[in-house]
């Protein structure tokens, strides 16, 4: 793939990418990507309207018709909802024995079993679940995926293990107040399936202390519906809540369940049935401005006035940003650093910017990092998160991470923070603590060690750290390491899992456009690694402007955001070009 890189061709890939940029943008103000997981969605989807009495033929024809395409040969439904490029190291048979993929495969399988099941037909298929379940540990179904099984007589209520509604009585200063020992993705989900395990198992329902619980989750719940109808601006989050409120007796038509209704439904895709778990406007818009800047279109360009004023109109009294205009009750640091970069780029209202950015200072953790949703929420050790499967309480756990310090620390910077500023310092502290052996960082909401490397050196870059550092040095050559054959970065969904397999994977343009613009602020354009990634996003440019999309997006399970493969190889692009231009003025070589 390795050849001269002539401006005109650069030119063109950018010119044909920004095109297919403004030709997915939404009602000329916000851009999302389509997000896949697997099918747990989609059959818990077609459970739901069972346990709610619903029929809708068309759509749960549909649903039925992608679940039973979707299984695999093995009768099993995977950790992802399509192929995967394959691991260099290790075959189909030791990927699949790997705990947290079996354990995904099993909770996957179980759903759409049951969905199948109790929708009728596809007895072949049916039959091949059966198979495949009759291998599986019990231990992998979360109580979560256990309440379904209840509702229809496959597990009984009793024996699921979820936590007694009196949690919800905590007092605020101990360590299981519900609001801070639960993260924000989880809060809803759990309070509704609490409520659902209490009333169906029927004990102690005379309580005071279980009344007194039971009231005040009911009150949460409704206080925490958003404008859309959902629950945390997500499908599973929301699926929990309905149900809860119909076992307190909720009429189907009560306005409160109508709007919830709305909300799963518009999760939809029409076409195929597949049920999306929720939609990124904000950060998607935010990250797609950056591409745009990069690329140099200017600020007087409509369609990107409407996507700023979509930004604007979006932030919170809090003056924060959550990942979608209506998840105002959750907002977070990820998005709102990013947004906040956006803004710095095509909006100059120094006072409106500054306000945000001291959310986001006062939302730093006592470590020096930054983590998602809840200040001092949790700390972690460096690397890998505890998974699901060997600790169950990793999803109540919101620790700083590497990759959201490196995001806020970008936003800092491009707003006057520099090394010498006490918030930046501390962070520093953090990143370095959190940084591996290997000179990599772990990355929480990225897939994954690429990601988060390639965050923190843009943070670092915008605060003015030296970049000559032994521990930036360190990362760099991690990222020089890694970089494959072909000139591209790749790392396999596992890494998310284990460090062992961080770096390793088949080429992706989304992973090696966040190389390329890493390595960038330390390399010359004309560095040969430099050259070999920007070679290889050239000519993996697909006709229609885009790039392949494979999952690179790692939040508590692995998924893909179509939006990714439009904007970060262009981002990337215009980064290169940038360097190019900036070298020249120096008295550097042109190419």
């Amino acid at each position: 793939m390795e050849g001269r890189i002539m401006l005109h061709e650069l030119e063109g890939v950018m010119d044909k990418a920004v095109e297919n940029i403004f030709q997915n943008q939404k009602l000329n103000r916000y851009w999302n990507g389509d997000i896949y997981y697997n099918a747990y969605p989609t059959a818990v989807a077609l459970i739901t309207n069972k346990i709610l009495n619903i029929s809708e033929p068309e759509w749960e024809r549909k649903a039925l018709a992608w679940i039973a395409a979707h299984q695999r040969a093995d009768g099993s439904w995977g950790l992802l909802d399509k192929e995967t490029p394959p691991h260099p190291d290790l075959t189909e048979n030791e990927i699949a024995d790997i705990l947290e993929v079996k354990a995904a495969s099993a909770r996957n399988t179980v759903v759409c079993l049951l969905a199948l099941e109790i929708y009728g037909g596809y007895g072949d298929h049916v039959k091949k679940a059966k198979r495949y379940m009759k291998q599986v540990d019990e231990k992998y179904i979360d109580p979560f995926t256990d309440l379904f099984l209840a509702y229809f007589g496959r597990k009984k209520w009793e024996d699921i293990a979820i936590p007694p509604i009196e949690v919800m009585l905590a007092p605020k200063h101990t360590k299981f107040y519900f609001k801070t020992f639960i993260p924000a993705w989880v809060r809803d989900g759990a309070m509704g399936g609490i409520i659902v395990k209490t009333l169906k198992e029927k004990k102690f329902l005379s309580s005071p202390f279980r009344k007194m619980a039971i009231k005040k989750a009911e009150k949460s719940l409704l206080e925490n519906q958003l404008s859309n109808g959902g629950w945390f601006g997500t499908f599973q989050p929301s699926v929990y809540p309905m149900l809860a409120l119909k076992e307190l007796g909720y009429d189907i038509n009560s306005n409160v369940m109508q709007k919830g209704l709305a909300f799963l439904r518009s999760r939809r895709n029409p076409e195929s049935g597949y049920v999306h778990r929720f939609w990124l406007s904000v950060w998607d818009t935010s990250l797609t401005l950056l591409a745009l800047k990069s690329a140099g279109i200017p600020d007087n360009d409509q369609r990107v006035q409407g996507a700023v004023d979509f930004l604007i109109h979006s932030r919170f009294p809090s003056n924060a940003w959550g990942f979608c205009p209506e998840v105002d009750i959750y907002p977070d640091c990820d998005d709102t650093s990013v947004t906040i970069q956006a803004l710095d780029g095509y909006y100059k209202n120094h006072e409106y910017l500054r306000q945000s950015v001291e959310w986001l200072i006062g939302m730093q953790n006592s470590d020096g990092g930054w983590g998602a949703f809840i200040r001092n929420q949790a700390e972690k050790k460096p690397g890998t998160l505890p998974t699901s499967v060997e600790d169950s309480l990793v999803i109540l756990k919101d620790p700083a991470c590497a990759d959201i310090t490196g995001h806020v620390l970008r936003a800092l910077g491009e707003n006057g923070y520099t090394v010498k500023d006490k918030p930046v310092k501390r962070a520093l502290v953090f990143l370095k603590r959190d940084q591996l052996p290997s000179g990599a960082w772990y990355g929480r909401w990225g897939l994954c060690y690429i990601y988060a490397v390639s965050r923190v050196l843009r943070g670092l870059y915008a605060v003015r750290e030296d970049m000559d550092q032994p521990y930036i040095q360190k990362a760099v050559n991690w990222l020089l390491e890694h970089q494959n054959l072909d000139g591209g970065w790749g790392e396999h969904y596992l890494a998310y899992f284990k460090e062992e397999y961080g770096g390793v994977g088949s080429s992706s343009p989304v992973q090696t456009a966040w190389a390329v613009s890493a390595l960038l602020l330390v390399k010359s354009p004309h560095d040969k690694a430099v050259q070999r990634g920007v070679r290889y996003l050239l000519d993996t440019q697909t006709e229609d402007g885009n790039w392949p999309s494979p999952h690179t997006v790692g939040a508590l399970e692995i998924y893909e955001n179509t939006n990714y493969a439009k904007i970060f190889p262009l981002m990337a692009l215009g980064d290169y070009r940038s360097s190019l231009a900036l070298e020249s003025e120096k008295g550097g070589i042109a190419e």
